[in-house]
């Protein structure tokens, strides 16, 4: 079955040891957009004040499952579901 990492918004700092961690290039560091910040919670909203840069899925179809990205965020803000 086809995976892909999802970030959650609200918990994720936009550090890049995601990014460096995954070999696929799946994942890439852009500034998050204004109608992507209204749903997220207060807390996210804030978040995304002081840390504008998220994690985004660019190309999920070269995921492997490696988890290797899910395992190296710190903040949980990465995890691994089946392709819809």
């Amino acid at each position: 079955m086809p995976v892909k990492p999802v970030v959650n918004f609200n918990k994720c700092q936009g550090c890049p040891d995601c990014i460096n961690k995954c070999h696929s290039h799946v994942l890439a560091l852009r500034k998050i957009t204004p109608q992507e910040i209204t749903s997220l919670s207060l807390i996210g909203k804030q978040k995304a004040k002081k840390y504008p840069q998220k994690a985004y899925v660019v190309h999920p179809k070269n995921c492997t499952c490696c988890v290797s990205c899910e395992m190296v965020c710190k903040k949980g803000a990465i995890h691994i579901t089946e392709l819809q």
